[in-house]
Order: C-alpha cells, then sequence, then structure tokens
C-alpha cells in the first residue's frame, strides 16, 4: 500500500473516531441533565446511532445546562477536518513538495 493511501486513510479514520468519541461525551454530558423519561434514546440500527432528532437535542441540551464547555466546537471542528481531509487530502499528499513525504 502507498504511503499517501495510508495516510488519507489513518487521518479519515482518526476524525471519524474522534467525531464518534466527542458525540458520545456530547450525549452523556446532556443525558446527566435530564430526568429518566427524557434521555435520548439510541439505537444500534441506525447509521448514528441515535434515533431521528436526538442529535439536535443532545446538542441543544448541552448548550443550555453547559455554555462553556468546548464539545460542541470540537465536534464542529472534527466535521469540518474529516469532510475537508476527505475532498482534498489526497491532492494534497499527492503535491511533488509535500513536507510530509519528504
Amino acid at each position: 500500500m502507498d504511503i499517501r493511501l495510508l495516510i488519507y486513510v489513518l487521518v479519515l479514520l482518526g476524525a471519524g473516531i474522534g467525531i464518534w468519541i466527542v458525540r458520545e461525551l456530547l450525549v452523556e454530558q446532556a443525558d446527566e441533565h435530564l430526568p429518566d423519561d427524557e434521555k435520548i434514546r439510541r439505537t444500534i440500527w441506525s447509521r448514528t446511532g441515535l434515533k431521528a432528532g436526538e442529535m439536535s437535542r443532545a446538542w441543544q441540551v448541552h448548550s443550555q445546562f453547559l455554555p462553556g464547555s468546548s464539545l460542541r466546537s470540537w465536534y464542529v471542528a472534527l466535521w469540518i477536518l474529516a469532510v475537508f481531509w476527505m475532498l482534498s487530502g489526497l491532492q494534497l499528499l499527492n503535491r511533488e513538495s509535500s513536507p510530509i513525504l519528504r
């Protein structure tokens, strides 16, 4: 396997794992402030592990009870990293003057 492709896949995988970890922390912290009957439900059958609309609810509860937390910023930053890397990572790695591959 080419080293460039390996770097591309590892950075993308790392961003995906980071998104998953930050999302789980965000939901757990939001759940701490909700009563038992209003906890955020998870499911193993959906692609995200959350039912429809639950992430936006977790986001609102988290911002209401933990306004100074940086988890929401990390969540957005990791999504931006993942999308940017997915769209332009190989072009950056394929440059002749790439300092990563010297």
